[in-house]
């Protein structure tokens, strides 16, 4: 067990998330309830993913963010195989 504190955002962050996992894996948490740990390590991975995708794009994981969210980096779909796209 290894304490630690967030600021207010993102602890507000990780709940949010802790509670949208929980409406998807199991809503009245009868058989599943989902807790801190399991959220941040949803968030790490998913931040993992990010930093892969920034690096095939020679960028920082904060920029990619930065570019999504400011929709100067749009993500389409790949092309399917065998398309001429």
């Amino acid at each position: 067990m290894r304490a630690y504190s967030l600021p207010v955002g993102a602890f507000d962050h990780l709940k949010n998330l802790q509670r949208h996992l929980q409406r998807t894996i199991d809503p009245t948490g009868e058989r599943h309830t989902v807790t801190n740990s399991e959220a941040l390590t949803e968030l790490l991975n998913d931040h993992y993913r990010l930093g892969v995708v920034a690096g095939f794009k020679d960028r920082t994981t904060s920029e990619l963010c930065r570019d999504l969210a400011n929709g100067t980096l749009v993500v389409v779909p790949a092309p399917r195989e065998g398309s001429l796209a």
